[in-house]
């Protein structure tokens, strides 16, 4: 029996680079930190968000870090 993804239970955290070596070396026509924003969208898309399925949580670093979703938000 497969169970779809959305329906399990549990914390995922995306740490995201956001330096100059992601945001200053974009593909020809591209932009990878849009590609990167785009990607981590289109997984949480597919979940059931809430703290008794699915909790998020999102770091960025690249000279500094910054937290902006804690797991106990999503």
């Amino acid at each position: 029996m497969l169970v779809s993804v959305a329906a399990c239970v549990v914390d995922l955290a995306f740490v995201i680079d956001n330096s100059g070596s992601i945001r200053d070396n974009d593909p020809p026509g591209g932009n990878n930190w849009q590609l990167i924003l785009d990607f981590v969208k289109s997984i949480i898309r597919e979940l059931i968000i809430a703290p008794y399925a699915t909790r998020v949580a999102v770091v960025d670093f690249g000279r500094f870090s910054a937290q902006h979703i804690r797991h106990e938000q999503s």
